[in-house]
């Protein structure tokens, strides 16, 4: 979707969930059990579904193969928590112990299930140890090869996404210790090239299961059907499950979290807005499913479940909300933690899904979702929000608290320091300055090297950074770019409803706690080879926060915006960073700076 949220893209400070700049993270619980391959079917006890036409569906058959006896086989099946498929003996997933966030480099291994059909995450805490380590790929169930990687660069974000943070999400399920798939903004996985999915007008059914207690008002925490292209193409391309408070389009009741339908250029929760038969779903652990009916019918429908107790309830069952709609174009790419065109200020807890290219049966969804209460409902513990909406846990933690993402995370792997001591300009020894005014970036000592700081001191270097971003930058200053940033990437029809965009992100800011604007979502390590020393980096990252103050309060307000502007924006957004920072880079190029206009 045309949106754009306030997320740093970091670069230096990059978005890994809770791991940074080489630290260290506690593990969960280790699990024991044996290698996939055997007939598990994933924890759950017996029973039966209800029948549709006189078909019973038993519920203690794993999700694929209840839909297998619906007549809709899975065309991708995805979790990092259990085996969806009897038929299926290959691994859940595969983490990255090492390497790039961005998906390269350091060593893999895949997480397998054991006897019982759960994950064995035993296997992953003793690849990842206390290395960073990040989840690669997302194994298909299916049978169709529909695996998940990090998203490429799209229309909105136009970079690549990053891979999840492995250790973010540790949970216990039916007495398991797991661990899911932790969303923050710039994490999203996708497959261009799926194999299977419904395209145009056909029949699709998708189901989520996801952390109830988890979720923002960004775009677009999804999973299900979208672009080939990673480009918003229009009303219709999509068909995906979508859980937060996002309002930009549509809503529910009150304030959300709602399970919603994406369809591009629209999350609903019915074919009206608001639509208040939706209502707001808290639970631990969620069940949310769109469906779409058969080629010509107009049809669709939202399911909504406890995946802990009871059957699934049916907030909306009627026809598409416009003829912008009817009928669909679905293009059958798949997508999880990120908007049709790699719209990518989300976050949320993902555990696992599934989509079929049929309109399943009332009762086999019924008793899909006795299948999740099974596996879910039965021991179900933490299903840890692995940290806040941009710290995740920033200093090192496994996602067990985290920071609310005040810039400086407290987590194991290093101290968050309170923005050095502060001063009055020029270097003091610690941290050094660009001789403006204010509070020093960090009290570690100016004349080291950055590729000679240790694990802790790489950590705090990080956490200062964002918790000088935010006391050197106000509140008011950084939620006018997050106005004009939302509304300068909409797909806006009017100058008015531009203004609106604008005006509406920049209130909800002002509305939040000062002094939390910039996220602290986790760093990249340090090149070793770096000889740039701390005080460089200090005063390219005053001179950064100086320019952003300059450069944003010369910007219109939302009330003057007008459409010729967002060539503006796009142009800062481009632009390059400070000389300081530029000469930063010109000495140590595997280094990576944070770029505060970029988002």
């Amino acid at each position: 979707m045309r949106t754009r949220i306030f997320q740093s893209e970091l670069l230096l400070v990059a978005i890994l969930g809770t791991c940074s700049w080489g630290c260290t993270a506690t593990s969960a619980p280790t699990n024991t059990g044996g290698s996939g391959g055997d007939s598990a079917t994933g924890g759950t006890s017996g029973g039966t579904g209800g029948a549709s036409g006189g078909k019973t569906f038993d519920s203690s058959k794993p999700p694929c193969d209840i839909y297998e006896d619906d007549g809709g086989p899975c065309v991708a099946a995805h979790s990092t928590i259990r085996r969806l498929s009897s038929k299926y003996n290959g691994p859940l997933y595969q983490v990255r112990v090492g390497g790039s966030k961005s998906g390269t480099g350091g060593s893999t291994t895949d997480i397998s299930f054991g006897g019982d059909g759960f994950a064995d995450s035993s296997k992953q805490d003793t690849a990842c140890g206390s290395d960073a380590c990040t989840i690669s790929i997302i194994y298909d169930q299916s049978g169709k090869g529909n695996d998940l990687t990090f998203a490429p660069a799209g229309g909105q974000k136009t970079t690549p996404d990053y891979e999840a943070n492995a250790k973010a999400l540790p949970a216990t399920i039916n007495g398991h210790s797991v661990y899911g798939v932790h969303v923050v903004p710039g994490v999203g996985y996708r497959n261009n090239k799926a194999q299977g999915t419904a395209t145009g007008d056909n029949a699709q059914t998708a189901y989520m299961v996801v952390g109830g207690t988890f979720s923002n008002g960004g775009c677009c925490f999804d999973y299900g059907n979208a672009e080939t292209n990673s480009r918003d193409n229009g009303e219709g391309t999509m068909e995906a499950v979508y859980f937060g408070t996002c309002t930009i389009w549509g809503k529910g009741a009150a304030d959300g979290p709602w399970v919603m339908g994406d369809l591009e250029n629209g999350l609903w929760a019915g074919n009206t807005s608001p639509f208040n038969a939706n209502t707001p779903v808290n639970y631990p652990y969620v069940t949310g499913m769109v469906k779409g009916d058969a080629a010509g019918k107009n049809h669709w429908v939202i399911k909504v479940g406890n995946a802990q107790s009871g059957d699934l309830t049916k907030p909306f069952d009627g026809p598409r909300p416009s003829s912008r709609y009817n009928p669909m174009r679905k293009e059958g790419a798949i997508i999880l933690g990120t908007g049709g065109d790699n719209s990518n200020g989300d976050q949320g807890n993902f555990f696992e899904g599934i989509m079929t290219a049929n309109f399943s049966s009332d009762a086999a969804d019924s008793a899909v979702q006795a299948n999740i209460v099974a596996a879910y409902g039965t021991g179900g513990g933490n299903n840890g929000t692995g940290g806040s909406s941009g710290s995740s846990g920033s200093g090192g933690s496994s996602g067990s608290g985290g920071s609310s993402g005040s810039g400086g995370s407290s987590g194991s792997g290093g101290s968050s320091g309170s923005a050095g001591a502060s001063g009055t300009g020029g270097s003091s020894g610690n941290g050094g300055s660009s001789g403006s005014s204010g509070a020093s970036v960090t009290t570690l000592s100016a004349a080291k090297a950055l590729g000679t700081l240790t694990t802790a001191e790489a950590t705090q270097l990080c956490n200062d950074t964002y918790t000088y971003f935010n006391s050197a930058i106000t509140q008011a200053t950084a939620c006018r770019w997050i106005g004009l940033s939302w509304a300068g990437s909409s797909s806006a029809p009017d100058q008015t409803t531009l203004r609106q965009f604008c005006s509406d992100h920049e209130s909800t800011c002002l509305k939040g706690t000062a002094g939390s604007e910039f996220a602290n979502p986790g760093c990249d390590p340090l090149p070793s080879s770096c000889t740039v020393t701390v005080a460089d980096y200090t005063t390219c990252i005053k001179d950064h926060a100086a320019d952003f103050t300059k450069t944003v309060t010369g910007l219109p307000a939302c009330g003057d915006l007008k459409s010729s502007d967002t060539t503006t924006l796009s142009g800062i957004q481009s632009a390059d960073l400070p000389k300081s920072c530029t000469a930063i880079t010109d000495k140590c190029a595997a280094i990576t700076l944070p770029d505060l206009y970029i988002q």
